[in-house]
């Protein structure tokens, strides 16, 4: 279907769970295509997976019940006070060593 899309050169591409039912590699291969096409026109993906947002996109926008809880850069729209205004207490930010991680519930213990 993103082929299909891509053929017909839009200005704007909406993907609405793109990544959805692949593996791993393909999630990662397919948003770096999206990230190549979003260097010529509008891209506008909807992902519910904020590892993926994180890591593959330029602007993200977190809603809540409706609302735009926040809008800008990943680093500065996927904290917890957004996430807690967007989700309650349901999902923690735990950085780490290894990196940034989204979580449910209480943070892992090392």
């Amino acid at each position: 279907m993103l082929a299909r899309a891509l053929a017909h050169d839009p200005p704007l591409l909406l993907a609405d769970e793109p990544t959805a039912h692949l593996d791993l590699p393909h999630q990662h291969r397919l948003m770096r295509l999206l990230a190549e096409h979003a260097r010529e026109r509008a891209v506008v993906v909807v992902l519910h997976d904020l590892h993926l947002a994180a890591g593959c996109c330029d602007q993200v926008a977190v809603l809540g019940a409706g609302r735009l809880a926040a809008l800008g850069p990943p680093a500065a729209v996927l904290t917890e006070p957004v996430l807690g205004r967007a989700y309650g207490d349901a999902i923690r930010r735990v950085d780490d060593a290894r990196g940034v991680f989204f979580t449910a519930g209480d943070p892992p213990t090392a």
